[in-house]
């Protein structure tokens, strides 16, 4: 079903999307009501430009405003917005799409690849950036506005800031943090189940995606749910037993598929062209049977428990340390802190009492380079292409919010620099009639809240996302809530590699990636599935590179 349309009054522009009127208090914890953006609220939206929609109202969309007294027009992307916002320019005109294939149609512009933006992603697999995979296209990040003013010109800037909202002053009290976590998490699941009957619930049987199903069965519109769970040999592959738990809880029908790891990759070569390989790596990792699941379920929508671990503060513990002698300075408490530390991260004392000394210190971070996100000795590009991509033109693909971190808790980095990816965890391949793939914690409110949670409040007695596991005592089984290990896919993509290796080795070793010289030949026949290897590339950056193979044949 397409997403509703909200026309702003007197010509003002229009909202494009899903989007809800926010809570009055961190305490109410039922759905937030559909947005009416009538009256006199569609006034104040085109008189700020569209700023006015951050402040009251939350989402998944993207505004279109035009305010004639000002002369000037603005597009703006929601914070969470998983819609594409893409814009180029021809002539004097200014072009604004979401497919790049509706501006290809056009047959205005010459589009040509931008191998930097190739290069970074297949070492990182991940670009927060306004460049894309093409010359000619740009994109507006979430969270950004594009100004366009006949007086000014045209400017960019971001009405919302995960940087910027964790300088705020925290959330100290720990009963306070536990009610509010509890009342914001039930309340953004609350709210986007509220728009769908019936529900898909990807349950892993982890800590994240057992939080959403126990507050599916607390939604008061009551929708009908199925779970699905994946599951691959091995100690880490297999959490078929901590589902099982959540689902007799909760009620809920539980559908078990084995990883098909045997799944051919050649599709991947018929895939429509779009703006960036990273929606290729996304639409292969998808398995097409959730989907067909959906529409036999006929729901509307796929849930996962994507982006908990961030928000709900995962290793490594070390951070929240430095984090606490920057808004506390070393008090009684503060040893307690780096013990709990230590027993999360499995270090000694010494070591974090080291990191903080370094971190909070010697060296405060005040901005991220692309570089931390690509090591060298794992990449498969060449040594000189990683200096020229990540170190001559440090900032070039880190997210704006990364450039200044003057005054962000230092255990909020890792916070910030993930939630600058989460367009990563939204795909644009879906065909028009498959369900919505919806990740109830990438919600405003509940980003927000986290944000001014400190990170040794989040994780603490020697758990990570103790709050969070704490919050929902009640509903999750104990052996969920006391979980120790944590589920890996691993198994899963070595198989599938080994099963496609043939496909694999004929895609990258004589590919374009190679004769462009992004690809190191030595390195990739090194990592290649079918021959022994002392590699120590990450199956992630193998992934990628097929990824990116694949992507850049279509525009070469």
């Amino acid at each position: 079903m397409p997403p509703p349309i909200h026309m702003l009054s007197e010509g003002g522009g229009l909202v494009f999307g899903t989007i809800f009127k926010r809570a009055r208090t961190i305490a109410e914890d039922g759905p937030s009501p559909p947005a009416d953006l009538s009256g006199e609220v569609s006034t104040k939206i085109i008189a700020s430009g569209g700023r006015y929609l951050t402040d009251r109202y939350w989402g998944h969309y993207l505004a279109f405003v035009v305010n004639d007294a000002a002369r000037s027009k603005w597009v703006f992307r929601s914070p969470t917005c998983h819609q594409p916002c893409l814009y180029a320019s021809y002539r004097d005109v200014q072009l604004c799409f979401s497919a790049v294939e509706d501006c290809a149609k056009l047959s205005l512009l010459r589009l040509t690849i931008n191998w930097d933006y190739v290069a970074a992603f297949t070492a990182s697999t991940r670009v927060p950036a306004r460049e894309t995979g093409l010359n000619q296209i740009s994109e507006l990040l979430p969270g950004e506005y594009r100004q366009i003013s006949q007086r000014h010109g045209i400017s960019h800037g971001f009405y919302w800031n995960p940087a910027n909202i964790s300088r705020q002053p925290s959330l100290e009290n720990a009963v306070e943090a536990k009610q509010a976590l509890r009342a914001t998490i039930l309340s953004c699941v609350s709210t986007w189940a509220s728009i769908h009957s019936k529900i898909v619930q990807r349950l892993s049987g982890g800590v994240d995606s057992s939080i959403v199903t126990c507050c599916l069965r607390l939604a008061p519109t009551r929708p009908e749910v199925t779970c699905v769970n994946y599951h691959s040999p091995g100690a880490f592959g297999d959490e078929r037993e901590y589902a099982r738990a959540v689902a007799v809880a909760t009620g809920f029908p539980l559908v078990e598929y084995p990883y098909s790891s045997s799944t051919p990759l050649d599709a991947i070569l018929s895939f429509p062209r779009t703006e960036s390989p990273l929606s290729y790596m996304s639409r292969i990792a998808c398995d097409p049977r959730e989907i067909d699941l959906a529409r036999q379920f006929g729901a509307g929508a796929r849930f996962t428990g994507v982006m908990g671990d961030i928000l709900f503060q995962m290793p490594p513990a070390f951070p929240s340390v430095v984090e606490y002698m920057q808004r506390h300075g070393v008090d009684r408490h503060f040893v307690q802190v780096a013990f709990q530390a230590a027993q999360i991260d499995r270090i000694s004392i010494w070591k974090i009492l080291w990191g903080v000394l370094i971190n909070g210190v010697i060296r405060p971070q005040t901005s991220s380079r692309h570089g931390e996100f690509a090591d060298r000795t794992q990449s498969l590009l060449p040594q000189d292409l990683i200096r020229a991509i990540f170190y001559d033109r440090p900032l070039r693909f880190v997210h704006p919010w990364l450039h200044d971190l003057g005054g962000v808790p230092f255990g909020k980095f890792s916070q910030v620099a993930c939630l600058s990816f989460n367009s990563a965890y939204f795909n644009c391949l879906a065909d028009d009639d498959e369900s919505d793939l919806i990740h109830p914690f990438i919600s405003e409110p509940l980003i927000e809240l986290c944000l001014r949670i400190p990170a040794y409040s989040l994780m603490f007695d020697g758990w990570d996302r103790s709050l969070a596991r704490n919050a929902f005592e009640r509903e999750l089984p104990g052996v969920v809530r006391f979980r120790t290990t944590k589920g890996s896919s691993n198994s899963y993509l070595q198989h599938r590699i080994d099963s496609n290796q043939e496909f694999i080795r004929n895609l990258l070793i004589d590919g374009v990636l190679v004769r462009q010289g992004i690809l190191d030949a030595e390195k990739l026949r090194g990592c290649l599935p079918g021959r022994t290897t002392h590699s120590n590339v990450p199956l992630g950056l193998l992934w990628a590179a097929v990824a990116a193979e694949a992507w850049s044949r279509v525009w070469a």
